[in-house]
């Protein structure tokens, strides 16, 4: 895989509880991810019945 880092590319850094770094770079937005996803194919829930506690 080749990275694409740019000097205006932003960088995340996270460190993780063991002590690990992980570097990713945002190079995408959200709004790339538009018609991505397809809705899972299934009964409709109310909006009603969504309440996790009830």
């Amino acid at each position: 895989m080749r990275r694409r880092w740019y000097p205006q590319t932003r960088l995340v850094w996270h460190v993780l509880p063991d002590g690990a770094l992980i570097v990713r770079a945002k190079t995408k937005s959200i709004l790339d991810l538009a018609g991505k996803l397809k809705a899972p194919k299934g009964k409709p829930v109310a909006l009603e019945d969504m309440h996790a506690w009830r």
